[in-house]
């Protein structure tokens, strides 16, 4: 009899460990950082093109689905038009489709694969290059001789006509090199500055590591901005939310509901067990 017991008890701790086990890997999704423990990318990660850029949820249909990999016929999340989504890798399938997994800056729960076909990307330093690299200049020396003072340091742009402040230079950037010059509709002149991995070279992917400074007047904060840039999003689908926040919740509710059950159920047995056992005494 006592053997019968005994193993109740360890068929309940055995439950109660799958429950536990279930809550922490749901809970340290929920506060997912961007690193990717996604087995699809895990396996696939010398095929994905590490590009991050942001991009905004524009399905045909007013809403976004996202899926648990490039594919797949399982949706696990749905998000409204103009949901920003910070896509860190594209992957391109067999059948051509671009696919990019993320992590969301509204719902930072949120991590899976999206169609890039279903997305839009937000106007940035690469979108400006590609638009614009045929008006690109050599850059001959145009800002050497500016000196750089700390009470007046240069601004630092994500791309000309942005409006966006991306840091400060209070002294001189040994690790970055003006390579190209720009003259925007306005008539400042614009350097692009490069990352630099030795004396006389640079790297760059057109955007990813380079910035932009207004060799015209550089310290000036209040640069006209161009606000046409931004793409045009089709309206959101009525009514409609973010199905990951209120999933999450529910699952999180009912795990931490069964956990309690069952510790509830594991004390009342001991407790029985113990007073019988007195009792027989």
């Amino acid at each position: 009899m006592r053997i019968v017991h005994t193993k109740k008890v360890y068929i309940l701790f055995f439950i109660v460990s799958i429950l536990l086990a279930l809550y922490k890997e749901d809970y340290a999704k929920a506060d997912l950082l961007p690193t990717l423990h996604n087995n699809f990318f895990q396996k696939h990660s010398s095929e994905c093109e590490y590009i991050p850029r942001t991009y905004i949820a524009n399905g045909i249909s007013g809403s976004v689905r996202v899926w648990k990999s490039p594919g797949s016929f399982k949706a696990v999340a749905k998000y409204p038009n103009g949901t920003k989504f910070n896509v860190l890798y594209l992957y391109t399938d067999d059948k051509n489709e671009t696919w990019g997994i993320f992590y969301s800056y509204e719902q930072k729960s949120a991590y899976g694969w999206l169609r890039l076909s279903d997305l839009q990307v937000e106007y940035d330093i690469i979108s400006f290059c590609q638009e614009h690299r045929n008006e690109f200049k050599e850059y001959k020396g145009e800002f050497d001789n500016y000196k750089v003072q700390a009470s007046a340091p240069i601004i630092i742009w994500s791309y000309p006509g942005s409006g966006k402040i991306v840091g400060y230079n209070k002294k001189s950037d040994q690790y970055h090199s003006m390579v190209f010059t720009y003259m925007d509709d306005n008539g400042y002149l614009w350097g692009y500055s490069a990352y630099t991995l030795s004396p006389g070279s640079w790297r760059t992917y057109w955007g990813y590591s380079a910035t932009w400074i207004c060799i015209s007047d550089p310290t000036n904060d209040k640069l006209p901005i161009n606000i046409s840039l931004q793409p045009t999003i089709i309206p959101a689908e009525d009514n409609m939310q973010s199905i990951t926040s209120s999933s999450n919740c529910c699952k999180y509710y009912v795990i931490t509901v069964l956990i309690i059950i069952t510790f509830f159920v594991i004390f009342i047995f001991l407790l029985y067990k113990y007073k019988r056992n007195r009792k027989k005494r």
